[in-house]
């Protein structure tokens, strides 16, 4: 071997030590102890002087070395810090939070009548109800509410107090409340809460948690106002001529059956043996004084006519107890009052008629009175002392 070979393998080795040494640490060097969280917290110390540096808004100059520094080598054994560290103390990531309890609380359930969109006639008289459930910790008590809070109240009174009876927690109750439809056609909603003892709304999670009743009013076809039906809600009365319409009647009157035989009355009344030989359905009997020009009337309650409204129904006698038609002499009229004002008090129909086996049909266009508040009288007058005055009003309704 040459002196230059020999130079030049003794070069090569030095530098191979000199890289060896590098790639170890020196002897006798203590190795630093590392706590569980300690690269944690030095990489949260990091972060946090860089944000610091960032907020005082001074940027580090940029640095041109014609030799760029070699990057540190990490040792192996020690753990870089991820976005989400795992945790070690506290609660686990994930563990639910307790569910705070609220001592008035309300869910609703479901509506009951009238859901959403329901339709109803103009000045319809209806009874909404909700189910509601008691989902807080507080018993519901006489001195908890219903109460309206915005939109349209539909002629409610509020607030409502709740009955003596409790709604202890995760009991339900059946809330109802006696509402109006407008008069005029549209949709309509009105907002309800409940209120706690000391006035305080509440609903789902402690909030102002409304529950509503929504109607759509429209002006329907059909039967609109069944004269059966509230007949045991008119007031009724018996007189002799001229007409006391205030009463009405000189002499009050019960509705149902008499007391006595040959007594007046106003009643419903089913299979009856009418005058042109036919059993009849549900029929409004109605039997005035014995006597010469004496009358029974029934003052309705109000109804608001509408366009297309047509008053509709029959009228004759019942035939006595053999089946004879009997020598009944009246005269059957229906007036009527605008908003219960006695001097707007006329005529609507009226017509005499004797029992001679043939019955009278009724059907009068009331567009005239569209929009108005009217009450119906329904009378019948005495012609003559005859005590066989069995009258009928068959099927009366205003209809569309």
């Amino acid at each position: 071997m040459s002196v230059r070979q020999s130079q030049k393998i003794f070069f090569i080795a030095i530098i191979i030590l000199g890289l060896f040494s590098a790639c170890n640490m020196p002897q006798g060097t203590p190795v630093p102890s590392q706590g569980p969280g300690a690269v944690y917290t030095a990489a949260a110390q990091t972060v946090s002087v860089q944000l610091t540096v960032a907020a005082e808004g001074t940027p580090h100059p940029a640095t041109t070395a014609a030799n760029p520094p070699t990057p540190t080598a990490i040792p192996e054994n020690i753990l870089t810090p991820t976005d989400s560290p795992p945790s070690i103390f506290g609660t686990p990531i994930g563990s639910p939070t307790p569910t705070a309890i609220i001592p008035d609380h309300m869910t609703f359930i479901s509506d009951i009548t009238y859901p959403d969109n329901a339709q109803v006639s103009p000045g319809e008289v209806f009874t909404k109800t909700w189910r509601l459930e008691n989902t807080g910790s507080n018993t519901w008590t006489s001195e908890y509410s219903l109460a309206f809070e915005h939109g349209d109240v539909m002629g409610a009174s509020t607030p409502i107090k709740f009955t003596d009876t409790e709604v202890k927690p995760g009991e339900t109750i059946d809330i109802s409340i006696k509402l109006t439809a407008p008069d005029v056609p549209g949709l309509y909603q009105g907002f309800w809460v409940l209120r706690n003892q000391d006035g305080e709304p509440f609903g789902d999670g402690g909030s102002l948690q409304t529950f509503w009743v929504k109607v759509n009013v429209e002006i329907g076809t059909g039967v609109m106002f069944n004269f059966n039906a509230f007949a045991d809600e008119a007031a009724w009365g018996t007189g002799t001529m001229p007409v006391n319409f205030s009463g009405p009647g000189s002499d009050s009157l019960t509705f149902g059956p008499s007391a006595n035989p040959g007594d007046p009355f106003a009643d419903l009344r089913n299979n009856q043996k009418l005058e042109n030989g036919r059993v009849s359905n549900w029929v409004l009997e109605t039997y005035p004084p014995v006597g010469a020009n004496n009358y029974i009337i029934g003052r309705y309650p109000t109804y608001t006519v509408n366009s297309g409204d047509h008053l509709m129904g029959t009228v004759g006698f019942i035939t006595n107890p053999d089946e004879s038609c009997g020598n009944g002499d009246v005269k059957y009229r229906i007036s009527y009052t605008v908003n219960n004002d006695l001097s707007t008090v006329k005529t609507l129909w009226d017509w005499a008629d004797t029992c001679d086996g043939i019955v009278k049909e009724i059907k009068i266009n009331l567009s005239d009175l569209a929009g108005k508040e009217i009450q119906f009288y329904l009378l019948v007058i005495t012609h003559t002392s005859t005590d066989e005055n069995y009258t009928f009003w068959a099927s009366l309704a205003v209809q569309r």
